[in-house]
């Protein structure tokens, strides 16, 4: 399921290129450049249409670029155009050609520079250690079908590891949702619960679910990005750095996750309800807290998430806050989440005319 690529877009010469790509010896690992690429400091310089900030024009679903100065890849095959911020706090996000006759476009999310330099020696553990699991990883993450944004390859830039993802013009899920029936938010919600069923089906996990993942393409069809990447990015940094640095909000994760830094299954159905109810209400989980270290108390102790006229007592919204129980093994699995909203779904559709 999922959009086309873009126009320009030729699949096969695409794969091959990047197989030749990663093959290729990296000759910018001990590179004294560290990268001519724009950067702007910027988690409040987010451009309108990343992820996670809404604009009022379609957006690339990974950012778009807010520069002309380009890079080109340690191998010589890649130019990097551009500068992108996702308020994902370790990676930077960039429009990317490929050099080849097509011109293809992809997106580019690299390891953003921790520290005054990129070459200081524990950002350079950092991307050895990633460059290392996403040698080992990346194969099985681009055998992932469904709706999701597709992995093509990876590559470096000054040494600096670099996922290469299909480019898709989209929108963020909440603001396409947000003047839509609530038998459309209902459907839309369905096609992610799939993916993430898929997902699951192949032994992985998302790992890192928050709203600014769940993006819809230009033909109205889900999108999910950040999966697998985003969380062993995570990983390896907290292996170097205590978690409290940069790390993401405590809004949409499980408690065992804030106790353990552990992922599975289990915290991907805890995280992909909470998101599940905030695009079908508008509203998100702990709404009334805004400080972290609050947030971080409330969702140890277990919490409810949502206020009750919130979660209003009907059919999908019960299924959705039985994922919340806090012992992980009392959750339902993504596939019986999906075959349990599904049918509800089927058996109270009802011709249009409903309250927005």
């Amino acid at each position: 399921m999922g959009a086309a690529r873009a126009a320009t877009s030729t699949p096969f010469k695409l794969t091959t290129v990047l197989r030749d790509i990663e093959r290729q010896p990296d000759h910018g690992e001990n590179s004294s450049n560290p990268g001519k690429g724009s950067r702007q400091n910027s988690r409040n310089n987010t451009p309108a249409n990343s992820p996670g900030k809404s604009g009022d024009q379609e957006q690339p679903v990974n950012g778009s670029p807010t520069t002309s100065k380009e890079q080109v890849d340690d191998r010589n095959r890649l130019i990097r155009r551009g500068y992108a911020v996702t308020n994902y706090p370790l990676v930077d996000l960039y429009v990317g050609e490929m050099k080849d006759k097509k011109h293809t476009q992809v997106t580019l999310t690299a390891l953003r520079p921790i520290g005054k330099r990129t070459h200081n020696d524990t950002f350079n553990q950092w991307r050895t250690e990633v460059k290392k699991r996403l040698g080992k990883e990346i194969e099985n993450w681009k055998k992932v079908d469904g709706s999701f944004v597709q992995y093509e390859g990876f590559t470096t830039f000054s040494g600096v590891p670099t996922l290469i993802t299909e480019f898709i013009e989209g929108t963020p899920a909440k603001k396409y949702l947000e003047k839509k029936w609530e038998e459309d938010k209902r459907r839309l919600i369905l096609e992610f619960a799939c993916a993430l069923k898929a997902l699951h089906g192949q032994n992985l996990s998302h790992g890192s679910i928050e709203p600014c993942y769940f993006m819809v393409d230009k033909k109205g069809k889900a999108k999910v990005g950040g999966y697998c990447y985003n969380r062993m990015v995570e990983e390896e940094f907290e292996k170097l750095y205590p978690p409290e640095d940069n790390r993401r909000s405590a809004r949409y994760v499980a408690h065992e996750f804030l106790e353990s830094r552990k992922t599975d299954e289990h915290t991907d159905v805890y995280s992909f309800a909470l998101v599940a109810m905030e695009l079908l209400t508008g509203v998100q989980p702990f709404a009334s807290v805004s400080q972290e270290d609050s947030l971080v108390g409330r969702v140890k102790q277990g919490e409810p998430p949502f206020a009750r006229d919130v979660a209003q007592d009907d059919a999908w919204r019960a299924i959705l806050s039985s994922c919340w129980v806090k012992e992980p093994e009392a959750r339902p699995s993504m596939e019986r989440l999906y075959e349990e909203l599904s049918k509800t779904f089927k058996r109270e559709l009802t011709p249009r005319g409903r309250s927005q």
